[in-house]
């Protein structure tokens, strides 16, 4: 054993670093590398004081003492997440939210985001929207599997955080309905909407486009991260169009996941209605995530996209920069045929379709266009799509961009399971999905010296470069290895130098 342990190869610290930046968020593993040895603490300690997720009055007051204690985690900690109880069918009261705001208002965390998850808006003093005042540092508030007593309380949230930019629900209810009109056209910052799933949520809407006059400055919008995507034909219910009309010329990016991509082209007219650009002049992103439903390839029908066509000629702006347009075949059975998901693909988006839009996009208004990627998402254990043979036919069919040098293509893995157990489930963007971001930062220094909007300079400065497909972004998710950080926090306290 002691000669084994002699010839085993010592890799280097960075190596070790590496892997624990894509283990961010198991907190057993980090736990694990913590203890390991002095140089491995550092990289999993900064890991596992990043979120704090907080399920109790006890998790509260652990948190202010560690805050205390711990030099530096007030600075380190980028997220608080306050969650019910999951396992319910019930949404539970969290009380704690108001204690956090209380304990914590003097001297919060350096926290950007801020969570509730699985929870009922009860037993929460009122002066808990005073303290959140006090939280200068979140921009982004996600509310997912959240009631709230009525609209009117769900705003006084929302307009308590004097710094929040990024607005981001799923599943978000009221027990009682009618908006107030107390908040007409009330100042806000937001000016990013995330819609993170495909289920309606009529009275959120309301409060985006008319009580809270939110979506008038809204420069992103965000539509069906997570699942359940939402089905082409049946977009209506979502009242996607209306937050597109309300945002009109403000809107910078427009993000969306489909499912029901093989749309009959009887209700293609319908369907793009919901889709309606026409408004959005100043439009310089678009992001199609079109997801092909379960199933095997030589079991799924396929109807050409016509569609797409349809879609893009309601686009009026003249500054778009980026288009993203990629197929989501994750969660397509392995046949026999490798070549099957790639056929598919092919009949999507036919010779017909892929020459109107090369025709579309080779016209006066698009000259401004930096770059077009046409993309496929594969899930490891699922069907693959060989990325030269992708790359051939995308050259083919779009000779005009191509011609250009704007044309681009990717064929990318995704690390995750073939099947989404649950709708609880993220989805990872591919690393070519996200690449125009990469240029967000110079994009919108260059919007705001336009337009002397002196937000947008604040968000130019403080974007981030998109991470690879293999480390995702770190947004919370709500799958069963997210655990509470605070026992973590306990551990460490007592492994500091």
């Amino acid at each position: 054993m002691e000669h084994a342990s002699q010839i085993l190869p010592k890799l280097p610290i960075e190596v070790w670093e590496r892997v624990m930046d894509h283990l961010w968020e198991d907190y057993p593993e980090l736990l694990a590398c913590s203890l390991v040895c002095t140089a491995w603490r550092p990289r999993s300690r900064f890991h596992l004081l990043s979120r704090a997720l907080l399920q109790s009055r006890a998790d509260v007051y652990r948190l202010s003492r560690n805050l205390k204690s711990l030099n530096g985690l007030r600075d380190q900690i980028h997220t608080l997440i306050i969650r019910g109880d999951r396992t319910e069918t019930t949404r539970k009261p969290i009380p704690y939210l108001g204690t956090l705001a209380t304990v914590l208002a003097g001297n919060p965390p350096h926290a950007e985001e801020l969570g509730l998850w699985h929870a009922c808006w009860r037993d929460i003093p009122d002066d808990t929207f005073l303290h959140l005042t006090t939280f200068v540092t979140v921009t982004k508030l996600t509310l997912a599997w959240v009631t709230f007593p009525n609209v009117l309380t769900f705003g006084r949230l929302v307009f308590a955080l004097p710094s929040l930019e990024t607005l981001a629900c799923r599943d978000v209810s009221f027990e009682k309905k009618g908006p107030p009109a107390t908040f007409h056209h009330q100042p806000t910052q937001i000016i990013d909407f995330d819609m993170l799933c495909g289920t309606p949520m009529d009275d959120v809407i309301d409060f985006v486009v008319e009580t809270g006059y939110v979506a008038h400055g809204l420069e992103e919008l965000h539509v069906a991260w997570w699942d359940p995507a939402p089905l082409l034909k049946e977009l209506k219910a979502l009242r996607v169009k209306s937050i597109l009309q309300a945002a009109s010329d403000s809107l910078l990016l427009f993000d969306i996941r489909l499912g029901g991509i093989t749309l009959d082209p009887a209700e293609t007219s319908n369907a793009i209605d919901e889709l309606d650009l026409s408004r959005n002049t100043k439009l310089t992103e678009l992001r199609l995530t079109l997801h092909n439903s379960k199933g095997s390839p030589e079991h799924t029908p396929v109807h050409p996209c016509t569609w797409l066509h349809a879609l893009l000629t309601t686009i009026t702006s003249k500054e778009l920069a980026y288009l993203t347009i990629e197929f989501d075949v994750r969660d397509l059975d392995r046949g026999g045929d490798h070549d099957a998901a790639l056929d598919i693909i092919a009949q999507l988006l036919t010779p017909e379709v892929a020459s109107a839009i090369d025709a579309l996009f080779a016209g006066e208004q698009f000259q401004g266009l930096e770059s077009v990627y046409l993309g496929v998402f594969c899930a490891r254990q699922g069907v693959l799509v060989d990325e030269e043979a992708w790359a051939r036919v995308v050259r083919g069919r779009f000779p005009a961009l191509n011609v250009r040098g704007i044309l681009h293509t990717s064929s990318s893995v995704s690390i995750s399971r073939l099947h989404l157990a649950n709708h609880t489930s993220r989805v990872e963007p591919s690393k070519q999905t996200m690449a125009p971001y990469m240029k967000a930062a110079q994009r919108k220094q260059r919007t705001a010296a336009n337009v002397d909007n002196e937000r947008r300079l604040r968000i130019a400065k403080t974007s981030k470069e998109p991470p690879s497909i293999t480390q995702p972004h770190p947004t919370p998710n709500d799958t069963a290895s997210m655990v509470s950080c605070t026992p973590y926090l306990l551990v460490l306290a007592t492994l500091r130098s």
